[in-house]
């Protein structure tokens, strides 16, 4: 399976989920965190875990390039049932358990087929129809050593390099800006555009 295609799975899986949560009346991340605590210490027949905020932002977002663990995705269905429950909303608009287990499944699934393949298959991108120009994929460069800055682990240094490769503040094409508001300055860049 080409990786677009574990893309486009990944990425229906992602959307299914966030249509759950706006059929349970799209409860904010601190709702879902808050009602996880309280089922995780009901200690009921099923072990929910918490929730974290930034955790349900992420994979809610997209910016996850794996699917959720199987937990996660069955606590965030069973929090969802219960906040539906409470608005008044049918918890099977959300969905059943065992129908999000084998969605998880599929996902998984497409998720491992795509981790099979090479590496050297798995980068590759399809060449799109009538572009003669679009013969290989491009490698990346090999990263640059990381430069000691001035702090003790070399951070600082490490920053600013990567500041500068992507055409930063202190060595690139761009423009700096300043706004002053009494005591305080905010200094924003913005790249040149060509």
């Amino acid at each position: 399976m080409p990786d677009e295609d574990y893309e486009a799975v990944l990425c229906g899986f992602v959307s299914e989920l966030k249509q759950a949560w706006h059929a349970a009346g799209t409860p904010s991340y601190g709702q879902l965190e808050r009602v996880s605590e309280h089922l995780r210490a009901r200690r009921g027949p099923v072990k929910v875990d918490v929730l974290a905020r930034s955790t349900a932002h992420e994979i809610l977002s997209g910016r996850r390039q794996q699917p959720p663990r199987w937990h996660w995705v069955m606590s965030f269905v069973t929090v969802l049932q219960v906040v539906a429950r409470n608005s008044g909303v049918p918890a099977d608009r959300i969905g059943t358990v065992d129908g999000w287990k084998h969605k998880h499944d599929a996902v998984r699934a497409a998720a491992e087929q795509a981790a099979r393949r090479p590496a050297s298959v798995r980068g590759r991108r399809r060449k799109p129809a009538g572009d003669d120009n679009a013969s290989s994929p491009r490698q990346a460069p090999d990263p640059e050593p990381p430069q000691t800055g001035s702090g003790e682990d070399g951070r600082p240094g490490e920053v600013l390099r990567m500041i500068r490769q992507a055409g930063g503040p202190s060595g690139g094409t761009g423009t700096r800006t300043s706004r002053h508001r009494d005591a305080n300055s905010i200094s924003t860049w913005s790249p040149q555009r060509t």
